[in-house]
């Protein structure tokens, strides 16, 4: 591969993440304001980080904020990163973002998906009370193996949440509508 080919594949790479040679320090804080932006978007539809790395539109979000996360690994172990200023570090604790929480790589999931079969679930945990008059969903029924794993997981996270744990799968927009159905994440299977 001649030097000039390497150059072009480095940039076409490069501009996919939002970081290029020879940008001027304005540029690259405007492409770093554009991720932030993005990453902020991502977890306001989505409820958490785990940007899907396997979906192309996410691709370069999830190149980025992996390549962000190492930068943060190596400032941790006392090592110098020119990328990531405490400045930035700020601005990415500010909207509550975990440098710990990798993105999704797993097939046939994503935000999307997962936010689908979680209303899913809260509309077999409905058509489970219509049917029973309650939310105590059997552990020993065949049928209900699944909505009771769901619910005794939605009330761990709960239980997380309450001793000031992190939960990114459980949001206050999954509680309030948990709660509207009138679950009681303290209330065990029947």
């Amino acid at each position: 591969m001649t030097f000039t080919r390497s150059m072009s594949r480095t940039r076409e790479k490069s501009t996919n993440t939002g970081y290029e040679e020879g940008d001027s320090n304005v540029a690259l804080g405007v492409r770093w304001n554009q991720r932030v932006q993005e990453l902020q978007k991502f977890k306001q539809e989505h409820g958490h980080f785990r940007v899907p790395g396997n979906v192309e539109a996410y691709k370069a979000l999830c190149f980025w904020m992996n390549n962000n996360q190492h930068h943060y690994s190596k400032l941790q172990k006392g090592e110098k990163s020119s990328r990531l200023t405490s400045e930035r570090i700020s601005q990415l604790a500010a909207i509550g973002f975990d440098f710990n929480e990798r993105c999704s790589k797993h097939s046939g999931s994503g935000p999307h998906l997962d936010n689908v079969r979680w209303n899913q679930m809260v509309q077999e945990l409905q058509k489970f009370k219509e049917e029973h008059g309650h939310f105590k969903v059997p552990a020993d029924v065949e049928a209900y193996k699944t909505l009771y794993s769901w619910v005794t997981n939605n009330q761990s996270h709960y239980n997380r949440l309450q001793k000031g744990e992190k939960s990114p799968r459980l949001t206050s927009e999954r509680i309030s509508k948990l709660t509207e159905i009138g679950f009681d994440f303290n209330q065990r299977g029947g």
